[in-house]
């Protein structure tokens, strides 16, 4: 029963929930996250949360980033919704496998 109610918690996160991660939670997420991913949820997600995971990027890490944002921005509309609910779903298989 308890498991259960934990995997419908997980099912509820959303962006403003990871404004409340450290800088080691963040770190080991974007690891975790493939860069197209990282990138469409970029163009979406509260500037706070991308100014704490800039901050943990290492120079060339925020190029990539960057070139990634620049062609996953012209995507279709259908796609930008999708990729950020992968990052979460990324979040949560990182939280199982480590926990």
């Amino acid at each position: 029963m308890a498991e259960e109610n934990q995997q419908k918690k997980y099912h509820k996160l959303e962006f403003k929930d990871l404004l409340f991660f450290d800088n080691l939670a963040l770190y080991y997420l974007v690891q975790e996250t493939p860069l197209n991913v990282l990138a469409r949820a970029f163009l979406v997600m509260d500037p706070k949360l991308a100014g704490s995971i800039l901050g943990i990027l290492n120079v060339k890490q925020r190029e990539l980033l960057h070139f990634a944002m620049t062609k996953e921005n012209d995507r279709e509309e259908e796609k930008k919704t999708k990729k950020p609910k992968m990052l979460l779903s990324s979040l949560h298989k990182t939280s199982t496998k480590k926990g």
